[in-house]
């Protein structure tokens, strides 16, 4: 048999070239500046977070929670409280408004959708990654989800964490807030970047799935706003609840 180096009838013995992969979590070209996704469906499918045990054994913790400043929690829980009232100001008194800090990727939407329990009502959950944003000048994106028309809003969230967070934030009651501050549609900042979330406002609902609560029936809902001619019109739709064709989605580059 030839040694390595010799020439006769080397090609017999020339060492194949690596095999195609294969693996979604492999891609053939991978771009080193792109985090590669999961499709939501496949993610559930064949993926669970490790339990505190398993992580024990590989000698590593459990991550530590995310702890937003104080400040702005209770600017954002008076916010809620104050929308609470704006629905119904019998019930409001008895909601018991807590915040956690949680990642859209780390939510459960499906689990979310079916999660209901009255005397949970008032907990809310923030997007941390999006509470230091500057809204005044954050591009705005709006995706068309036409294609969403009657499926559930969990389906939709699952489908923006696949195809849009790796490019977009999801902003939350944070930036529901921000343009609630504003009296008017015009009142918000001019530009190009605005136009379209403007349009949007004036003519759908606009949804802001980096955040969840809780209303009296203890379901989870997103919070979504539209400009009523004279004010805002602050609403929450459930996650079991059908996407419309006037339903639209705020996103923000990353």
């Amino acid at each position: 048999m030839p040694s390595v180096g010799q020439d006769s009838k080397s090609s017999q013995f020339e060492i194949p070239p690596p095999l195609a992969y294969n693996n979604p979590m492999s891609p053939e070209t991978p771009n080193p500046d792109q985090l590669f996704t999961v499709p939501a469906d496949e993610f559930k499918a064949n993926y669970r977070p490790l339990t505190p045990a398993e992580l024990a054994e590989l000698g590593q913790s459990p991550p530590s929670p995310t702890i937003l400043p104080e400040e702005l929690t209770t600017s954002h829980e008076a916010f809620l409280r104050q929308t609470f009232e704006i629905w119904d100001k019998t019930s409001a008194s008895k909601a018991k408004i807590t915040t956690e800090a949680l990642l859209p990727t780390d939510q459960n939407w499906s689990d979310l959708a079916t999660d209901i329990d009255p005397t949970k009502f008032g907990e809310m959950t923030l997007n941390p990654e999006t509470q230091a944003l500057d809204f005044e000048t954050a591009t705005v994106f709006i995706p068309d989800l036409s294609a969403f028309n009657d499926q559930p809003l969990s389906a939709v969230a699952e489908h923006l964490i696949s195809t849009y967070g790796d490019k977009y934030y999801l902003p939350g009651i944070e930036y529901w807030q921000w343009v609630c501050e504003h009296k008017n549609l015009t009142d918000l900042p001019a530009g190009p970047e605005f136009e379209a979330l403007k349009q949007n406002l004036k003519d759908n609902y606009c949804f802001f799935f980096g955040s969840t609560l809780r209303r009296s029936d203890g379901r989870w809902r997103v919070p979504c706003l539209d400009w009523a001619g004279a004010e805002w019109g602050r609403y929450a739709s459930g996650l079991g609840d059908d996407w419309d064709s006037d339903c639209r989605v705020v996103l923000l580059e990353r």
